[in-house]
């Protein structure tokens, strides 16, 4: 008897062109390719990410045509590489003002991406959003591709899934949480979406070995989703353990490559929105751009023990492109803790000691927070400055802190009077040079405002009153109308919308500053904060994120300005005791060592104040904090482990029910040899494979035989089936399925030193 060859039920065929696509196939495609653009959507990053779940959809649609219509994948390929082009230049074409046709807003658009190629090639910053929503709406567009084609004609579902799952988590580890629900839709689409394809399979399977193709099963996708949804739900209900310190070090240090990449991101794309829930936060990057709308909360991020509050600075600013603010490559020095940072290029007048103890209430930060000109820091830290060491930037951590730990920082403080100021002159150092530079494009008219505010003042120190007082007149909003791309910042402040958040004040004044000769730049980082009587700490709070102005007084250094008529003007005296005491008495503190301040009773802080803002002990976790949420990841993965379990048994059990019964034991058979490294050649016969089988597993000799013969004979034997022979194959495979399960254990549990040995050779 001729022997037929028939495909083991381990691998479906793929590859066919022509094949009808279930609706429900198509449908979970869509959904997983869709979820990703629409969160990026929800996000709202920029202007005109609107149609990226449409850029995505059509993507899986025109996979699913050339599925069907071309066999050749290169040439698939790059049909969809010049057709997704093609409509997704189209439609940013359409955005050009009108007149000149297509060819004109072709030229348009070309001019637009040229600028920004420009800008970036120039090592310059953008606040053009357009090439970013263009790049990610091509994204939308491949992404959906690839998904449709490895679905539709590679029968491949996890080179669907696993691209669409990195551009989701990317978008959503900087997105508010609220976004989460687009995670678990992509979850629940990815896992029926493999329960689907594991479907078409074994239906694939069963008509190739000659058994009647099963009926379509919404009850087994319906239980599967119930399953999915269920254990989604559990997820998300569960408590979140604790984060490892030594994971988040780790962490950190495997992600210092991608800082330099993520600062060039800020640069080339610094007008993106920031979310809501971090619009400012603990986040303070290498560019200060105008942003459409933001939200802070309340939530507090610091407690200071200090004689008074300050400004409690974390980056300066000091080249201004016309669009935005960035802060020039600085040099960078390590330092020590308790290591004192290089002197000052030119002793100042009027400085004092200020040291300030900090309790980080916030998650995590890699920022220090510190008033005035930092000294001396008691961890380990880099100091960033541009050409003098008196030319701050940044003060980084070496290795990020944690919520409830602590530090204490020196610094010199200015207690510089009115008349001192007046009297300071305008022999500028020449490292201030940089920041009297403005762009060309600035319109005139600033400068000429700039002049007309200031025509009174005789002096630098009365010229910035003037300008502060003229720009705390205007209307304070976080809710503004972002400025156009060829548009001046100040500009379109200070002529079109007349309000503005705290970045729009203290760049206005920055500019209005420089523009009639007088050294200035952008400080970001936190307001004062509000004193805690119960505890005699500073509270500092999300919504205390902010930037002001600093002008450079020769002789006293950098001096403080508040534009902005959210926060009140800074206190400004004609004299103090030359003790140095005037701060303590004027806000209340004590002076005294707040070096040995105890913050450790932060933890009465009520939840009204903050959601989880309690300190933890420097100590360390107790054991009972640290055994529950391994106890409790530990029931999450057993958790998960069984219900996939349980789903995967369904999905089993219900597709070999459709098998006739002298091929279902072979079914299984070929299956368990395939996980136990046995795989089936194509040119193998039925009888062939058994004599492979019985030489790797000699036990399993006569059970192989018994299940091979009943297969035989009852797909390729003219006569009626010997229902004996079935019977016996039965039992033959409640036997050996044992011995093959024990082999592909065995082989698992060897695969780690083989990939090692590979690795070494």
């Amino acid at each position: 008897m001729q022997e037929v060859w028939a495909p083991s039920v381990a691998r479906a065929p793929a590859r066919a062109v022509g094949r009808r696509e279930s609706p429900v196939t198509i449908a979970l495609v869509l959904l997983l390719a869709c979820t990703p653009a629409v969160s990026v959507t929800a996000a709202g990053w920029a202007d005109r990410l609107e149609l990226l779940g449409f850029f995505a959809a059509a993507g899986v649609l025109f996979a699913l045509l050339l599925s069907r219509l071309i066999r050749p994948a290169a040439l698939a390929h790059l049909l969809a590489l010049v057709f997704g082009a093609a409509l997704v230049t189209a439609y940013f074409a359409t955005l050009a003002p009108r007149g000149g046709g297509w060819q004109g807003r072709l030229a348009w658009l070309w001019e637009r991406l040229r600028t920004w190629w420009e800008v970036a090639v120039s090592g310059g910053a953008s606040s053009d959003t357009l090439l970013f929503a263009i790049t990610v709406a091509l994204l939308a567009w491949f992404l959906g591709y690839a998904s449709g084609w490895f679905v539709f004609r590679e029968r491949s579902p996890w080179w669907a899934i696993l691209p669409n799952g990195c551009a989701i988590l990317l978008n959503l580890s900087y997105s508010p949480p609220e976004l989460l629900i687009y995670l678990i839709i992509f979850l629940l689409a990815a896992m029926l979406l493999l329960v689907d394809i594991t479907q078409q399979r074994a239906r694939a399977a069963a008509r190739a070995h000659g058994a009647a193709s099963p009926d379509a099963t919404p009850s087994v996708l319906l239980a599967a989703t119930v399953l999915s949804a269920g254990l989604l739900g559990l997820a998300w209900v569960l408590p979140s353990g604790g984060i490892s310190q030594r994971v988040a070090d780790w962490w950190y240090t495997a992600s210092a490559p991608w800082q330099p990449l993520q600062a060039t991101f800020d640069r080339l794309f610094a007008a993106l929105n920031a979310p809501e829930r971090a619009g400012r936060g603990l986040n303070f990057g290498r560019t200060l751009a105008p942003r459409a709308a933001f939200e802070l909360g309340e939530q507090p991020v610091l407690a200071i023990a200090a004689r008074e509050p300050r400004y409690w600075r974390a980056a300066t600013y000091d080249r201004y492109t016309g669009q935005l603010f960035v802060s020039s490559d600085p040099s960078t020095l390590q330092l020590g803790a308790e290591q004192t940072r290089p002197p000052d290029s030119e002793p100042y007048e009027a400085r004092v000691e200020f040291e300030q103890r900090v309790q980080l209430l916030a998650p995590q930060t890699n920022m220090l927070f510190a008033a005035d000109a930092p000294v001396r820091v008691s961890v380990p830290a880099y100091y960033d400055y541009r050409e003098v060491p008196d030319d701050f930037a940044s003060l980084r951590l070496q290795t990020p802190l944690r919520r409830g730990q602590q530090y204490t920082v020196v610094s010199m403080v200015s207690v510089a009077t009115v008349s001192d100021l007046r009297a300071a002159g305008t022999d500028y150092p020449a490292w201030t040079r940089r920041y009297r530079e403005l762009p060309r494009s600035l319109p005139i008219r600033v400068r000429q405002e700039a002049a007309r505010i200031t025509a009174g003042a005789t002096n630098a120190y009365d010229k910035a009153v003037a300008l502060e007082s003229y720009l705390r007149q205007f209307r304070y909003s976080t809710r503004v109308k972002q400025p156009p791309p060829d548009r001046d910042w100040v500009d379109y402040m200070l002529f079109e919308t007349r309000e503005g958040y705290c970045d729009y004040f203290a760049a206005a004044m920055t500019v209005m500053l420089r523009a009639v000769g007088i050294p200035a730049r952008v400080a970001s980082g936190f307001a004062p904060g509000e004193r805690d009587a119960s505890q005699d700490l500073i509270i500092v709070r999300e919504s205390h994120a902010h930037s002001w102005t600093e002008a450079y007084f020769p002789g006293y250094g950098w001096i403080t300005f508040e534009p902005s008529a959210l926060r009140p003007i800074p206190p400004r005296l004609e004299s103090f005791g030359l003790d140095g005491s005037l701060f303590g008495d004027l806000f209340g503190f004590e002076d005294e060592d707040y070096s040995l301040y105890d913050l450790e009773g932060l933890s009465d802080i009520s939840a009204t104040n903050a959601t989880g803002a309690a300190a933890e002990n420097q100590a360390g976790p107790g054991l009972l904090q640290l055994i529950v949420p391994a106890l409790l990841a530990v029931a999450v993965v057993l958790l998960v482990g069984l219900v996939a379990g349980a789903l995967l048994l369904l999905l089993w059990q219900h597709n070999l029910r459709s098998l006739r019964p002298h091929v279902r034991p072979y079914a299984q058979l070929s299956a368990f040899a395939a996980w136990a490294g046995l795989r089936r050649r194509p040119s193998d016969t039925p009888y062939e494979y058994a004599a492979t089988l019985s030489r790797a597993v000699p036990p399993a000799r006569s059970q192989v035989q018994t299940i091979t013969e009943a297969y035989v004979r009852g797909t390729y034997g003219r006569g009626p089936l010997d229902h004996e022979l079935a019977r016996r194959a039965v039992e033959a495979w409640a036997t050996l399925r044992w011995l093959l399960l024990r082999r592909a254990l065995q082989r698992w549990r060897r695969l780690p030193v083989q990939w090692r040995r590979g690795d070494e050779r």
